[in-house]
């Protein structure tokens, strides 16, 4: 049966009284808090801020007040905001992008003139330093104190951002039929919220890709069937794929595995088109769901041909560093491949996804040419990139031990 909104109330607020492993703002009574906020990108994350919140549908104005953490100006920016799909229209979710931001810079916020004061940061528009981000996918398929655990484990590394690679919150049923479990999402963003803020007092972004776990029926379905997925997250847009280029030294490409957009034809051609025009960036990477390279399951499975037919050629070719994949509950990191074969200019295939679910086996490396090392781990990626370089710590989300690492230089450089 489906939980009631005064469910909801419940469970949330249930939530809210977990002791957070995670600093947290405390708020007086008169400030509007909405229910959750969260951050993403759309363009270039050196310049511009999306701000989401959901909030009662009461409190509908979608404007966000923003100023440089050490500028008394308040500015503001002007959004939209929809009902939250399937009937929930006791709720909204607004959507502000921010533009014309400083790069590097710690900004303050608060959506609507009465709303608590959150903070963000942009990255900076040059590779003069390092940047942070985590990598991680298949989050909140076990208990909320699980997801915790992962989110404030993942925080605790200060990245400048996340990129979920699907399975995000598990609402959406195996029947195109049945509607998504709103609760779950709602207590997704709750924890998220809550667990995802940086030591600086900065809320970290979500990039998302899309998963079976979004989509009702799974697979080759259409978008109004991930109606939530593409109601609260602006990034990647109702096409399902995009790319985040940030400023002129990395770009990350958002796919869609055959869930509401089919492997070949257009995105095909799309990834094709995105990587050649990126070829001079240095740092580009990929993340999806449903592997190319499976540790878990078979490699001849329905999905996983269609990745290496239709993208893995573009990636090859175009020179993509690092593909993040998921979708199989465990750790792996595979041999750099080029043409179906061991390369040192090949592209790489880390993660499987395994953020908050009990991991499964997978395959040992002397069963797959194409393994180098596999875990049974709940783990995320931690990617460090900076002008010579790139390197991907894998991190147990239990112990906090890194337990295997990857380390690629930029051409010309030496690593360190």
């Amino acid at each position: 049966m489906k939980r009631s909104w005064n469910t909801l109330h419940v469970v949330l607020g249930a939530l809210l009284l977990i002791t957070s492993l995670c600093s947290v703002q405390t708020l007086s009574a008169e400030v509007f808090k909405p229910l959750s906020v969260y951050l993403t990108w759309q363009r270039d994350p050196s310049t511009t801020m999306t701000v989401h919140w959901v909030a009662p549908a009461e409190k509908h104005d979608s404007i966000v007040h923003y100023r440089e953490l050490n500028d008394s100006t308040w500015h503001q920016a002007t959004g939209n905001s929809r009902p939250l799909p399937e009937g929930h229209d006791e709720l909204r979710v607004h959507t502000v992008e921010i533009t014309g931001l400083s790069p590097d810079a710690i900004h303050v916020f608060r959506p609507n003139e009465d709303g608590a004061e959150y903070r963000f940061r942009t990255l900076p528009a040059k590779l003069d330093g390092s940047v942070r981000f985590i990598v991680g996918g298949d989050m909140y398929h076990e208990g909320p104190e699980i997801l915790q655990e992962a989110n404030c484990r993942a925080a605790s590394f200060d990245p400048m951002f996340v990129v979920a690679g699907g399975d995000i919150a598990y609402a959406a049923p195996r029947s195109a039929l049945l509607p998504e479990d709103h609760d779950r999402w709602m207590e997704f963003l709750v924890r998220w919220s809550e667990d995802m803020v940086r030591s600086d007092g900065c809320l970290i972004p979500i990039v998302p890709a899309i998963g079976n776990h979004e989509v009702k029926g799974r697979y080759k379905q259409h978008t109004d069937n991930a109606a939530y997925f593409y109601a609260l997250f602006a990034m990647p847009g109702i096409e399902g794929y995009n790319v985040l280029d940030c400023g002129d030294y990395m770009s990350v490409l958002l796919l869609d595995t055959e869930h509401t957009h089919p492997i070949e034809g257009d995105q095909a051609q799309w990834v094709m088109e995105t990587l050649r025009d990126r070829e001079h960036v240095p740092h580009k990477f990929a993340a999806y769901h449903v592997p190319a390279y499976p540790s878990v399951r078979s490699f001849s499975g329905k999905y996983n041909p269609l990745v290496r037919r239709h993208w893995v050629p573009s990636f090859e070719k175009y020179g993509l560093n690092i593909a993040f994949e998921h979708h199989e509950h465990a750790y792996k990191r595979s041999h750099p491949i080029k043409e179906n074969w061991y390369h040192p200019d090949g592209v790489v295939y880390m993660g499987d996804g395994a953020w908050g679910t009990t991991p499964r086996n997978p395959r040992p490396p002397t069963e797959r040419w194409y393994l180098a090392n596999t875990r049974a781990a709940q783990h995320f990626l931690v990617i460090d990139v900076d002008a010579c370089g790139r390197r991907v710590s894998a991190v147990d989300v239990k112990t906090g031990e890194v337990f295997d690492q990857l380390n690629q230089c930029v051409y010309r450089c030496v690593c360190r």
